[in-house]
């Protein structure tokens, strides 16, 4: 963990908690004007890290007023000593923000949180429609043939069009949209399904393991890492992918013109 400060003047200092080393110096071309602190993480920090009491604590000897950082890592800091008192904004990085509720079960009338959920429309709808037309069209299947150097076309004959298919949305914000637009110039059939914070589509993956639907595509899940024991693993109708699908890495800092 490494710690970078750019030093205009100005009355606001911005707390980055980011792998991304450069996004400070894309917000502060941006924003002239802002001091911003990096706090330099690596890209798969879990709950169980010991960094986390030593970064909440440099954050609180900063006094800064800004945080821009992960909803997950946000909550883990205020768990592991984070004084949020002086923090008037918290920008997250990520378009989710249940785990926000995790870190203020009743946010503080003092602080305004805003996420991203526009930047990531456009990654997300790429990840949406490739994942479909992958399994579509046996993509994967098609791949183990070639590892086996199998020339067989009787098991992927039976594809099928997109255009004969019907999408349903969960969640019609900014993401769900995208994803609509995209899968309409494929000809899908789109349903557009509004939420709260408090449903659960998938509350338990009975509804995969018993075969009550044809497949499923995870991509975010409620304990991550995905344990190793999980069955969701090796079943054969199940496609994981360990939380990617927006924007990450080097893409990720075009997010920095939302802030």
């Amino acid at each position: 963990m490494s710690r970078k400060v750019v030093h205009p003047q100005h009355n606001h200092t911005v707390i980055t908690v980011s792998p991304l080393t450069r996004l400070p110096k894309l917000i502060q071309d941006r924003i002239p004007g802002l001091t911003v602190i990096n706090f330099s993480i690596p890209g798969e920090l879990y709950r169980d890290s010991p960094d986390y009491p030593k970064l909440a604590k440099l954050i609180n000897e900063s006094a800064a007023d800004i945080i821009l950082t992960l909803p997950h890592v946000l909550d883990n800091l205020v768990q592991h000593g984070l004084c949020c008192d002086s923090i008037k904004w918290f920008q997250s990085t990520s378009a989710g923000a249940e785990e926000l509720f995790h870190a203020f079960p009743k946010p503080p009338d003092h602080m305004v949180f805003t996420r991203m959920g526009e930047g990531f429309g456009g990654f997300m709808a790429e990840y949406v429609l490739g994942q479909i037309i992958s399994r579509e069209h046996y993509f994967p299947q098609m791949a183990e043939y070639q590892r086996q150097k199998v020339w067989s076309r009787s098991k992927f004959i039976q594809k099928r069009s997109l255009a004969s298919l019907t999408i349903g949305i969960l969640g019609t914000g900014a993401i769900g949209i995208k994803i609509a637009e995209a899968s309409r110039a494929f000809g899908m059939t789109v349903k557009g399904l509004a939420r709260t914070m408090k449903e659960s589509i998938m509350p338990h993956f009975d509804v995969i393991l018993m075969g009550w639907i044809g497949g499923a595509i995870l991509d975010a899940i409620d304990k991550e890492p995905l344990p190793a024991d999980s069955p969701l693993w090796t079943h054969p109708d199940v496609v994981i992918t360990p939380h990617i699908s927006g924007p990450v890495t080097t893409d990720k800092l075009v997010l920095s013109k939302y802030f």
